[in-house]
């Protein structure tokens, strides 16, 4: 690209030249063009691994890699501390105190004195990592599993040489 016609003069004074809007549209084409190529063979390829149960593979300087997203496990705190033993829930839960504002009445009472207005709340946390690893009978017993909502992509890694 010559730097000599992207410049022109107006009243004698350097200005950029209306060639520069068609070039930069141009390379913006150019550039939508081959995003669009790459997303297509990143889909064909991620395709061809899952068809034929390819998991990773190295080819040359690249490492190609499914990404499985993970199942989701939800940890029923409320039933795991109603049925287990006090015991069991005592060595596997803490008690985090949090606050929440009452603006209603605040704003009504008192605005200057906002601390008389809070409203403090329990919140159990149960130690899954623990619990599963100390006890993974009970924990499993509180578990649900559902398969991930996120989508099986994949991983390009190039070294560099």
């Amino acid at each position: 690209m010559e730097q000599n016609s992207l410049v022109v003069l107006n009243n004698n004074v350097p200005t950029l030249s209306e060639k520069v809007e068609v070039i930069l549209d141009e390379a913006e084409e150019l550039k939508e063009a081959v995003n669009e190529y790459y997303d297509e063979c990143r889909a064909a390829l991620l395709k061809a691994m899952i068809d034929n149960q390819i998991y990773q593979a190295k080819i040359g300087k690249y490492t190609i890699s499914q990404v499985v997203p993970k199942n989701v496990v939800t940890f029923d705190v409320e039933k795991f501390m109603i049925e287990q033993n006090q015991d069991i829930v005592n060595a596997f839960t803490k008690n985090e105190q949090t606050f929440d504002f009452d603006m209603e009445t605040f704003v009504k009472e008192c605005p200057e004195i906002y601390n008389k207005y809070l409203r403090k709340q329990d919140n159990y946390v149960v130690d899954t990592d623990r619990l599963s690893k100390v006890l993974p009978e009970i924990y499993n017993k509180y578990i649900t599993i559902s398969g991930s909502e996120k989508p099986i992509t994949i991983r390009i890694l190039k070294k560099k040489v």
